[in-house]
């Protein structure tokens, strides 16, 4: 009884459960339909059919899929957003159940224009431009530019718009090459086969420098070379902006309103017209010795002309090492007619400029105490019995000469300067002195007079020096030789020169400026006795016109201008030609990508896009495997589908064999089922769905 029960129950839990399996596989079979017609509007990630279960198979046994090497993955846009489903339900008059009926809206996202998806990009563009364009005119120094108030008249101004130009430029670019990388980026994901995962990451701005720098890193060569070319093109608007700021200088520029003829400069020496004015000279001489040379209106300092030392020492005037005091002797405005002071024209311009002056640049170097000289050749004696002191000049080359001054010591002039020789000997102050012409571009203070600056020197040639001739100008001035007290002025001046070197040591530190004072005084005769100050052609100067008859060849006719000065900034041209090339190269090419991003033929397949990038992926991109087709990947890819069918028909004997379920022809189907797979996908569903047949027949 209890056995008939029990097989009475055994049979209605068999029926039951075959019905389940029918119902099962009906609902399942609709599913499949519904499936397969939404996958007629949707990407899938797989490309396999997989084919329904046989319901008259059974697969015994717990089937694992074998693991083999994920392929390449790509990244693709979606078809579009998901099909809405509508429900209409009809009632029929048959009295039957009403009729549902399901229609398929494809709902398609709206698409902007190309152009209006790539405005941010031409925005950042436009942005670039209008940075990029002011930054190279400004460091080219540019007209309109140049005359800012703001960096016109502060020179720490002038360097810093330089730089914010500069750094707002590498910002702009920086960004238009991330939003035109960005638009390249979905040109290539919206191709047919989409882009490379890899490739993809490389070129997303959301990567960054670090994650550019690890995919340097991933054994894909493509993505390498991208994320190498996005951290140089990345890195190169900054560096630029380096290499622009590294060899800058703030200057001052003039700018000419107003042209007129005058005679200026220093001309040729001439010792002969000392005969004719020294009384004239002795008394100028007293009020230039003290600062001729370090005095802006009439002399600018300049570095020497090389010696051919590497190095020197600039802080002692009495070292064999010394490197010496450059001074370009320009004349001023006392050697200007007609004078600058009468010109009361442009009130506006401050500055009085003097184009292409010819002055002469003297370098002052230390001889040392063991220079030799030969007595009266080369030495006269200047002063009085109690007070007087010993010149001498010996020729050192055509355009230098050296010299040493001695002063008769207290203990010899109680007695007799003149007579007494012994003091000839002291070791004095010893000076080499070089001459050299040249032409420059003065520029004096309408307000003093004083120089503001001196520009486009020319190349100093060698000025030829007579140290005879220089010597017969101190004797002829200065040579006052007697026992009686005098009141000349050529008396006065060398009282004071004595008295001034007398009482300062050689080695002193306070000697410094008494060897400045020498240098004036080797410069003087210079400055004197030439056409345009103390000459026949300046005899009677007329302060409204020019000084007529001076020597055309000796180029003392030059132009002036009244000038209006600002700062401005110095760049070394190759730094500017380099940035301004670099720059605009990478800028042409961000411009070309943004426009064939933005082309309608090019550009149909973009959707749109925000500014974030993650979500702009999430929400229109799928990954999928991609496929390969060369004859070594393919060999592979079949030895592994072998194996796992192999293995797949090991495990179903397994399976079979421990539950005691299945035949031979279980397995045949079971392995043609796996053939037919065409991916791993496929394959793990055949599986699942052996399996869960297999336990519903146990």
């Amino acid at each position: 009884m209890e056995e008939g029960q029990h097989e009475s129950q055994h049979k209605s839990q068999t029926q039951a459960t075959v019905e389940g399996q029918h119902e099962g596989q009906t609902q399942a079979s609709d599913e499949s339909q519904h499936e397969s017609e939404r996958s007629s509007h949707t990407s899938l990630h797989d490309d396999a059919e997989v084919p329904q279960p046989d319901a008259s198979s059974d697969i015994a046994g717990d089937l694992n899929p074998v693991e083999e090497p994920a392929p390449e993955d790509t990244v693709v846009i979606q078809a579009g957003e998901p099909p809405t489903t509508s429900t209409e339900t009809s009632t029929p008059t048959t009295g039957k159940k009403p009729a549902v009926v399901e229609t398929i809206v494809e709902r398609q996202p709206k698409r902007h224009s190309p152009l209006r998806q790539s405005a941010p990009a031409w925005g950042s563009a436009c942005l670039a431009i209008g940075i990029y364009i002011p930054t190279v005119c400004y460091a080219f120094g540019s007209t309109g530019l140049r005359h800012l108030s703001f960096t016109a008249l502060n020179p720490s101004n002038t360097l810093l718009v330089l730089r914010a130009l500069s750094e707002l430029t590498s910002l702009s670019l920086v960004l238009l090459i991330h939003l035109s990388t960005e638009r390249a980026l979905w040109l290539l994901i919206a191709q047919n086969g989409g882009t490379r995962l890899s490739s993809f990451l490389a070129l997303c701005p959301g990567s960054g420098p670090w994650g550019w720098i690890k995919l340097l890193y991933i054994n894909a060569g493509g993505a390498r070379r991208l994320s190498w070319l996005k951290l140089v093109v990345v890195v190169v608007p900054p560096a630029m902006g380096i290499v622009l700021l590294s060899n800058v200088d703030v200057r001052l520029f003039f700018d000419d309103h107003a042209n007129f003829p005058v005679s200026a400069g220093i001309g040729v020496f001439n010792a002969s017209w000392a005969f004719v004015y020294a009384p004239v000279a002795a008394t100028l001489m007293a009020s230039d010795y003290s600062a001729l040379l370090q005095t802006s209106a009439v002399s600018w300092s300049v570095p020497v002309v090389d010696l051919g030392r590497s190095e020197c020492d600039v802080s002692n005037f009495f070292s064999n090492n010394t490197c010496g005091w450059g001074y370009f002797l320009h004349g001023g405005s006392q050697l200007i007619t007609p004078w600058p002071t009468l010109n009361t024209t442009r009130p506006d311009a401050p500055i009085y400029t003097i184009h292409s002056i010819r002055g002469l640049q003297l370098d002052f170097t230390y001889l040392g105490p063991d220079a030799s000289f030969q007595g009266e050749h080369d030495c006269i004696v200047l002063g009085r019995d109690n007070d007087a002191m010993q010149i001498c000049l010996s020729q050192a080359g055509p355009n230098a000469v050296n010299a040493k001054f001695v002063v008769c010591p207290l203990t010899v002039a109680d007695s007799a300067c003149l007579d007494d020789t012994s003091w000839f000997s002291a070791p004095g102050w010893t000076i080499t002195m070089r001459a050299y012409a040249r032409h420059a571009t003065v520029h004096l203070s309408r307000a003093n007079l004083s120089a503001v600056a001196v520009s486009d020197f020319s190349t100093p040639t060698a000025y030829s020096l007579s140290a005879a001739d220089m010597l017969s100008v101190y004797n002829t001035t200065l040579g006052v030789r007697s026992t009686l007290a005098s009141q000349s002025p050529a008396e006065q001046f060398v009282s004071m020169l004595s008295n001034n070197l007398m009482f300062t040591a050689v080695s002193a530190p306070t000697a410094a400026q008494a060897t400045l004072k020498l240098y004036n005084l080797l410069a003087i005769p210079l400055y004197y006795f030439q056409p345009t100050y103390i000459s026949p052609y300046s005899n009677v100067p007329s302060p409204d016109r020019v000084l007529e008859g001076l020597p055309p060849e000796q180029g003392l006719y030059v132009t002036a201008s009244l000038s209006t000065m600002y700062y401005g900034l110095a760049i070394a041209t190759w730094s500017v030609c380099l940035y301004t090339a670099v720059m605009g190269t990478l800028l042409l090419c961000c411009l070309v990508l943004v426009t064939v991003g933005s082309l309608p033929k090019t550009a149909n397949g973009i959707p749109n896009t925000s500014a974030w990038s993650f979500v702009d992926f999430v929400a229109e991109c799928d990954v999928e495997e991609r496929q390969n087709t060369t004859a070594g990947v393919v060999e592979v890819v079949e030895e592994m589908e072998l194996e796992e069918v192999a293995g797949a028909r090991n495990e179903g004997t397994n399976t079979i064999i421990g539950t005691g379920t299945g035949t031979g022809r279980d397995m045949l189907v079971a392995t043609r089922r796996l053939r037919a797979a065409k991916s791993r996908r496929s394959r793990a569903e055949v599986l699942e769905q052996s399996i869960v047949q297999i336990h519903r027949n146990i």
